[in-house]
């Protein structure tokens, strides 16, 4: 029975509409396309609301509406996860059922999927513990990472980095390296004339941030010779290392995007190629239709035309027997008359005697 069901048609078609509304909006019918918009609407809906919520001044009715919109939304977004479980052996088609819906729900969106769900469903049950719940309102913020599946310029940025890593990756590394290193040393020179501004190397790493992103808040700055020297080296240094990673992202990034336009040209273009095909299976089966109408017709013209032909010959062939028997009778009474006695000779002569009709062939009786 298992087996039947899941190589039911309507099944495996259901399983694939609902894929297609999950994962591929554009591919999706119209209510799929509908959902996902509806999704995408209520995943930012839930994000202000969370912000709101956290204003002591909003009253208790407004309170109350947003305890139930975030009830509606945890229900909404648990029918997804479970939805998103279900056709996983259609987004990883290379390993079997179970492993498929394993390999979602320990994925990095299976997790936010259900760190989406988890903190709500605490709270609305009411196990969360008091010590706890601010922070669980909090992690709900984490549903709005579930909108980079239905904007493809956030998803793109993920894929940018999987398809450039190998040259992301090593810039990232030595831009890593110079921060550590400037923060050590802007500690080692500055602590002891600033110990305290200086008070670890945390301090060093926030100055070499906010100095190599050339944001400079200036509540820290050198002020020995030593610390400025530093600070020298890590601005020079910042301009080319920060333009490296920045440099191939971009690039990657403008190249994923010319890639999904031509991705989107093909797709239109497919749609108009089976519209065509449609379009002109149409017609020529309307003109075979037509066709077969005047050939069927031109038919029965010509059964009408041979029943008439055929009427008018059986009338003139009855004519012509008609006398050729006649014909008949008077010489066999003559005969006979003739003969006088031979009549029994003459009746077997013409027993054995035959006639055949002139047109036809047919013999007379």
């Amino acid at each position: 029975m298992a087996s039947q069901r899941f190589t039911n048609p309507s099944y495996e078609a259901a399983k694939e509409r609902v894929f297609f509304a999950l994962n591929e909006p554009v591919r999706a019918s119209v209510v799929g396309r509908v959902f996902s918009v509806l999704l995408t609407l209520l995943i930012v809906l839930n994000a202000i609301f969370i912000i709101v919520s956290f204003n002591s001044r909003i009253s208790a009715t407004t309170r109350d509406f947003i305890y139930i919109f975030d009830a509606v939304c945890t229900v909404v977004f648990l029918i997804e996860y479970i939805a998103r479980i279900w056709t996983a052996d259609l987004y990883y088609s290379h390993l079997s059922p179970v492993r498929s819906r394993l390999r979602y729900i320990f994925s990095l969106m299976g997790i936010i999927d259900f760190l989406a769900i988890g903190p709500s469903i605490l709270l609305v049950l009411g196990f969360a513990p008091n010590q706890t719940v601010n922070a669980l309102r909090v992690l709900r913020v984490i549903r709005l990472i579930k909108l980079s599946r239905y904007i493809k310029g956030l998803s793109m940025i993920s894929h940018v980095f999987l398809s450039r890593k190998q040259e992301i990756v090593p810039s990232l590394a030595v831009l890593l390296v110079l921060i550590l290193t400037a923060s050590v040393l802007m500690y080692q020179f500055e602590n002891p004339v600033q110990p305290d501004k200086f008070d670890g190397i945390f301090s060093g790493v926030y100055w070499a941030v906010t100095t190599i992103t050339s944001t400079g808040y200036g509540d820290l700055h050198p002020i020995t010779v030593e610390g400025r020297i530093v600070g020298i080296f890590t601005m020079l240094c910042s301009i080319g290392i920060v333009a490296i990673p920045a440099g191939i992202f971009s690039a990657g990034f403008v190249e994923e995007a010319r890639a999904e336009r031509i991705k989107n040209e093909e797709r239109a273009a497919e749609k108009r190629r089976k519209k065509a095909e449609r379009l002109g299976r149409k017609d020529k089966g309307a003109h075979l239709q037509k066709a077969d109408a005047a050939h069927s017709a031109s038919v029965l013209e010509a059964d009408r035309v041979f029943a008439e032909q055929a009427t008018a010959y059986d009338a003139d062939h009855a004519g012509d027997v008609g006398h050729v028997s006649d014909a008949s009778q008077a010489v066999d009474v003559s005969h006979a008359g003739n003969t006088g006695d031979t009549s029994n000779v003459g009746h077997e002569h013409e027993q054995e005697e035959f006639h055949y009709c002139p047109y036809c062939g047919r013999r007379l009786p």
